[in-house]
């Protein structure tokens, strides 16, 4: 989940890449993202998995020439608490969605319709973690 924020706080979700990855895949998607973005860091989740992902990107990186910050984001809240908690910003209108996210966008709003008790909240989880 790409994300920018501008001064007032207000949120820019620029692009997403979603779908049940293999670490390899899951690897080349953040270099794509990276490559395409170039963002201030990339956020990977504090778990066991996640902190395997972090050494391999960090390996990675030099074979690539490309290198970024990561961030190792710990949860401070149940993942539901975290996702509802975007409820009021979706609401005053201070996330923004491009015109041509036509591909993520239907994904996106489809958890965002169907939580708490939808079978998938991967991307507004990913999007909870902005904050």
């Amino acid at each position: 989940m790409v994300t920018g924020v501008n001064k007032d706080n207000q949120w820019f979700i620029l692009d997403c890449s979603f779908g049940h990855y293999d670490p390899s895949k899951t690897i080349d998607e953040i270099f794509k993202m990276v490559g395409k973005w170039s963002p201030q860091l990339v956020g990977v989740e504090k778990v066991a998995y996640q902190a395997a992902m972090h050494h391999f990107l960090e390996k990675e990186m030099p074979k690539r020439n490309m290198f970024f910050t990561i961030k190792a984001l710990q949860a401070q809240r149940k993942k539901e608490e975290r996702i509802s908690a975007l409820q009021p910003r979706f609401s005053s209108g201070s996330v923004w969605i491009p015109e041509d996210a036509k591909e993520w966008w239907d994904e996106l709003k489809s958890e965002m319709l169907a939580f708490p008790n939808g079978v998938h909240d991967d991307l507004l989880d990913a999007l909870a973690y902005v904050e």
